[in-house]
């Protein structure tokens, strides 16, 4: 990995890929002073209503929490739960909603702005699953819709950690059947599924893929929170709890926060909080990342890539490094309406990035129409083809708070004074949250490693000539949306779009 300078995106093997997402709670603002908002009566209202049912049910909660207010005891007692019992149809569920949200929440990034975008539904989905943990009431009722979260609360935790083994042993599989050890495992330490890390415990990108993620709840001290809670993160997301005091020391718990995230991403991403993101009301920082790092199963010739022209959307044209490889086997291709689409396997065959690429002047029509229907369809009807590819090099980086796409989507209260997140803490002011932000960089460029076996090679007898296949010619020179997914269970991990490249 060169030493390029930090401002600019590092270029890693065959595809780099970092993700980082903070959530932060504040106490809620007391003495709200002027008018209510439209949104706020409405849910006033509602809760009039119901204020006898949820104030017994909090009571019967209440009973059986103890909180802890030594810092030392704001930990969990239960390690991660290693191979958790989770059947095809739970996971299938689990993984069809986050899919659902995730989509929805594409459509409302593209229409942010006519920029690249790149996020992962993946990481989102699973910082949002913590957060729900800890919510009761309506915000949890508003959580569950907007996230897609189908399954009932004792199941959804312990689904999103069988995926997230799941996903970890893909990364570290050549033949589709690695397992984690259980030290990778340990509640509440940074978890890397690349078995040949180096021993300085950093990504070594001259050895195999790579896929890390890590989950820390950042609390302000003396800051009283639910042990169940606790327990919730500890056993089914790897979480820990450092304290901080984002009151008298904002500045060093904000530097404490992004070195964190520095050391979860292999230094890629070094800052995620901004100390203006944090006042004297805050008191949890809900943070998640997720590294990944893939070679190519076959890898592009270097001395094919040349420059050749990228259109814009606006018809502009930019010029670009082009990635060029013939494949009699190895790809698989789909058309559809209005696009055609290629797979390109990573090592081990368990994971692959999907290039979706519109017909000219369709881009618009078919990203309005992307969602998880759309894309689910699409994975079932990739099929091995021989392909002639020119696929351009790209690296970008975005960042964006998620916090007003999340309430468009559905989950306003838990940004409101009337959130309810009793099941984190019982102290006043209670929590709502202040901002969701998401950070990402993406990295794709022509190197990686063959596979090991001579994979697709097609024996013939003696004397006999093997026909030049129909090469399906795909040329990625104008807009293309892309995805990189986990084959088995059809996750999407990451998910972008690129409109703009070259000069």
């Amino acid at each position: 990995m060169g030493d390029d300078d930090m401002n600019t995106t590092i270029r890693w093997r065959s595809l780099g890929a970092l993700v980082v997402c903070s959530l932060i709670l504040s106490g809620a603002q007391c003495g709200h002073s002027g008018d209510e908002t439209s949104s706020e009566k409405e849910m006033k209202q509602s809760d009039e209503s119901d204020e006898q049912t949820e104030s017994a049910e909090q009571a019967a909660q209440a009973s059986n929490e103890m909180d802890s207010k030594d810092d030392d005891m704001n930990q969990s007692a239960r390690e991660r739960v290693n191979d958790p019992e989770v059947d095809d149809k739970t996971l299938a569920a689990l993984v069809e909603g986050n899919s659902t949200f995730g989509f929805e929440l594409y459509q409302k990034l593209r229409n942010r702005s006519e920029q690249n975008v790149f996020y992962s539904p993946y990481n989102l989905s699973t910082v949002l699953a913590m957060l729900y943990a800890g919510a009761e009431g309506k915000t949890a009722k508003q959580m569950k819709k907007t996230l897609g979260f189908e399954l009932a609360d004792g199941t959804l935790h312990p689904a999103f950690n069988h995926l997230d083994q799941s996903l970890h042993a893909a990364a570290t599989s050549e033949g589709g059947s690695g397992k984690l050890k259980p030290d990778q495992l340990e509640s509440g330490k940074k978890r890397s599924s690349d078995s040949q890390e180096t021993s300085k415990g950093k990504d070594d990108p001259e050895k195999g893929n790579a896929l890390q993620t890590a989950n820390t709840l950042w609390s302000q001290k003396d800051y009283s929170i639910k042990s169940s809670y606790l327990d919730v993160l500890g056993a089914h997301y790897g979480s820990s709890v450092k304290t901080v005091d984002f009151q008298d020391a904002a500045g060093e718990s904000v530097q404490r926060i992004n070195d964190w995230v520095s050391e979860s991403t292999n230094d890629h991403i070094e800052e995620l909080v901004s100390e203006s993101a944090i006042n004297d009301r805050t008191r949890l920082v809900l943070t998640a990342a997720i590294y990944l790092r893939a070679k190519w199963k076959s890898t592009f010739d270097q001395e094919q890539t040349e420059e050749a022209d990228f259109q814009t959307l606006d018809g502009e044209t930019r010029q670009v490094d082009m990635m060029h490889q013939k494949l009699r086997n190895g790809y698989r291709y789909a058309e559809g309406e209005m696009y055609e689409a290629v797979e390109l396997p990573y090592r081990g065959n368990e994971l692959s990035m999907v290039v979706l690429v519109p017909d000219k002047d369709s881009f618009e029509a078919v990203e309005k129409r992307l969602d998880a229907k759309l894309t689910s369809s699409l994975f079932d009807s990739l099929a091995s083809q021989a392909v002639d590819l020119k696929l351009p090099k790209f690296e970008f980086d975005t960042q964006f708070s998620a916090s007003s796409m999340l309430q468009d989507l559905g989950m306003k209260r838990a940004f409101s004074n009337s959130a309810d997140f009793g099941k984190i803490s019982e102290e006043k002011p209670p929590l709502t949250v202040s901002d969701v932000v998401h950070k990402a960089r993406i990295t794709v460029d022509e190197t990686g490693t063959e596979a090991a076996a001579a994979s697709g090679v097609t024996m013939e007898a003696t004397g006999m000539r093997m026909d030049e296949p129909d090469y399906r010619k795909v040329t990625v020179d104008r807009p293309f949306v892309f995805m990189i997914r986990h084959r088995k269970t059809d996750t999407v991990l990451f998910a972008g779009r690129v409109l703009e490249l070259g000069e």
